[in-house]
């Protein structure tokens, strides 16, 4: 049997391998690290480098001679694979573009399809978005263009077919996350967190399931002959010939993210370690007999080591309230403990905590009843002299519900119905009903404490914002300032360049000079923002201004609000002193963004603002103020179900951090807030904004 081996690796990314490409023998690859990356054909190592996008950057395809990329500033870039030449963007997203396909059959008139966080997912031709395809209940991270329609699968567990823009039908429903689609000469290909690989037939009938991978499935690509290549979470690459497992490479890696095929069938694959490597069955390609020894031993290496991730995960780790501390640098990882079992990694980027994923830990174990297993199954005594009653019980379940379906089932008196509640909550011991049992353990083990300092947002590139400013064609001699600009020690001077810039500049090229203050501002002189430059600063984002849809609009008012954050950081009396004359229309012009915090730059900025507006009240015993700030924060935490998760959870820490000026602030949180706060708690979207809304209530209830 003809094996695959490594060929090579290429270094050069510097953090995770998001995706992979491949035009011809040329490899295309985009990463955490903010670049795009081509490889051309036979490249050792050899590469050049282009950085088009504002963060991470996710998903990457080619076309003839083009690259089209998208990443976390949602857009969607085509360029030439010859140079960096933009030849057009596509706007429309408004959070992360995770997935793109592209219809290879027409060079002509390019018709691309993304999927994104926002849920939807995008057909594009040229330069013109034709649909918005609507109707997922999360992130869309899979698309594909096939005979009978377009295909898309995501979060929501959900396959759909639509066609003109239309939904025609739900194909498949799995048991989790669906992340990626194929074709394949019977019909199509999906996989997910399941760690299924499902073949389908073009009604979405599945034919036959593949079973062999350990975790997440990230992706699957299917050869001229249907033979499938997979990835995953479990460090590996398997090959699977006519249903059957070929082969099973597994990496020195903790995730393998992405795969694509060569022309030559050669097989590429982007990793969290950030290599890029290829894998061939020819001999004359593979590496050399010393290169694949040293590969083997990397492997081995990574299977005995005691040590996840390449750290130690060390007893002592500290709990959430560690998230409230701002990382030192961008891509630095936190682990915190939430259980003696369960350790989650997070990584500081763009001026927040971003779960990248848990670290250790599984759930415990289930007990097995009727085929299901249950957290619990108790004995449950009715009557005397009759054997007990089996009673099962998953700690998500609601006691109301599961003492109404026992009922039900053993036709017993419904004058029970109180006493079995009681007895589910007493037989549950420390464990929160309504919680799942890693989620319940977090309510005891996670603290949340009110915040007592302002939160810098530093993250950025002041070389990128340049090279941006001086595509514009700004003044010269400020700009020439600007290119001088020492982000640890800022002069009034440098400021006043930036001043110039984004007063000087129209409305669409405002940002980067706006950008440069926000990033100058944690250092800068306090006396330099006086009573006049805040209202410039004001006037030029549009914070002060009538809420507009467009996405100029909201950039500008993201970036302003990025630099008031940083403005209470630098000096939170000073600045909330200078701040308080304009901060009711502030927060109006916020507040009528309503839906539009779903733009998870906007939503972070935005809670990030309000929590150093109350720090700064708290420490100025400002109670009128902090009232305006939780009216606000209401507004995040009501919404839970778009806005992003960190932003609620800044909002929530605000609360909390209110909530520590008395009686009369309380009075006033329980009129406005509890009731969002419930909500908030039941559902949340993650354990430390339930924990962190636990905490609102409960010193509601002081």
């Amino acid at each position: 049997m003809n094996l695959y081996k490594l060929s090579r690796t290429l270094l050069g990314h510097e953090k995770d391998v998001r995706g992979v490409a491949a035009s011809g023998e040329t490899i295309v690859s985009c990463s955490r690290d903010g670049t795009i990356k081509i490889w051309p054909a036979g490249s050792q190592g050899e590469h050049r480098t282009w950085r088009l996008h504002e963060g991470f950057v996710n998903a990457i395809a080619t076309s003839g001679d083009h690259i089209v990329s998208g990443g976390q500033d949602s857009a969607i870039y085509l360029t030439s694979i010859q140079n960096e030449e933009l030849r057009f963007a596509l706007l429309g997203h408004s959070s992360n573009v995770c997935a793109l396909s592209v219809d290879t059959n027409n060079r002509t008139n390019r018709t691309i399809l993304s999927g994104s966080w926002d849920g939807t997912a995008r057909l594009w031709k040229d330069t013109q978005c034709l649909y918005t395809l609507s109707g997922h209940e999360g992130a869309v991270w899979a698309v594909l263009a096939t005979q009978q329609g377009i295909l898309t699968a995501g979060a929501d567990k959900t396959i759909r077919l639509w066609k003109d823009g239309r939904q025609i039908k739900v194909l498949f429903t799995g048991a989790d996350c669906i992340r990626t689609l194929a074709l394949h000469p019977t019909g199509f290909v999906s996989a997910g967190n399941d760690a299924i690989i499902r073949l389908h037939n073009a009604a979405g009938e599945v034919l036959q399931e593949l079973h062999g991978h350990e975790s997440f499935i990230y992706q699957v690509q299917v050869d001229e002959h249907g033979t499938i290549f997979s990835v995953g979470e479990d460090r590996s690459l398997r090959c699977w010939v006519d249903g059957r497992l070929e082969q099973t490479i597994h990496l020195p890696t903790v995730s393998v993210w992405a795969l694509a095929i060569m022309g030559n069938g050669d097989i590429v694959t982007g990793s969290s370690d950030a290599a890029v490597r290829v894998w061939t069955k020819t001999p004359a390609r593979m590496g050399s007999e010393q290169a694949l020894l040293d590969f083997e031993k990397e492997v081995e290496l990574a299977d005995s080591s005691s040590q996840l991730g390449g750290q130690q995960i060390p007893d002592y780790l500290p709990g959430l309230q560690a998230l409230a501390e701002p990382g030192k640098r961008d891509g630095e990882i936190k682990m915190v403990r939430l259980n003696e079992s369960l350790v989650e990694a997070h990584e500081w980027s763009g001026g927040i905590w971003v779960k990248v994923g848990d670290v250790v830990g599984a759930e415990p174990s289930k007990i097995e009843f009727e085929g299901c297993e249950y957290d619990f199954v108790f004995d449950v005594d009715v009557a005397e002299g009759r054997p007990p009653l089996k009673l099962p019980l998953n700690l998500k379940d609601n006691p109301h519900n599961v003492a109404q379906r026992f009922i039900e089932r053993h036709g017993l008196d419904t004058q029970y119905f109180d006493q079995i509640v009681r007895f589910i909550e007493n037989n549950t011991g420390d464990a929160r009903i309504g919680l799942s049992r890693k989620e319940s353990a977090l309510h005891s083990a996670a603290r949340i404490s009110p915040q007592t300092h302002c939160l810098a947002m530093t993250s950025g590139d002041k070389k990128i914002i340049l090279q941006k400013l001086e595509s514009f064609d700004p003044d010269p001699m400020a700009l020439e300032t600007c290119k001088k600009l020492d982000l640890a020690r800022p002069t009034a001077r440098d400021l006043d360049a930036i001043e110039q810039l984004y007063l000087s500049l129209p409305e669409w090229q405002v940002f980067p000079a706006i950008d440069l203050l926000r990033l100058s501002l944690p250092k800068a002189p306090r006396s330099w923002c006086t009573a006049a430059k805040l209202q410039a600063l004001l006037q030029a984002t549009g914070l002060t201004a009538e809420r507009r849809m467009d996405k100029i609009a909201m950039t500008n008012s993201m970036l302003g609000l990025r630099c008031l954050a940083n403005l209470l950081a630098l000096d939170a009396a000073t600045g909330l002193a200078r701040l308080r004359p304009h901060l009711e229309a502030v927060l109006h012009t916020c507040t009528e963004y309503g839906d539009l915090l779903a733009n998870r730059n906007l939503a972070v900025a935005f809670s990030t603002f309000l929590l150093n507006i109350q720090v700064a009240a708290c420490s100025m015993q400002d109670i009128e103020t902090a009232r305006l700030a939780l009216a606000s924060s209401s507004q995040l935490i009501r919404i839970q179900s778009t806005v992003d998760a960190e932003a609620q959870y800044r909002a929530l820490v605000g609360v909390c951090t209110s909530l520590t000026l008395g009686e009369s602030i309380r009075e006033f949180a329980s009129t406005s807030l509890k009731a969002a706060l419930r909500v908030s708690y039941e559902g949340g979207q993650e354990a430390r904004i339930r924990e962190a809304s636990a905490k609102a209530l409960a010193m509601l209830s002081d």
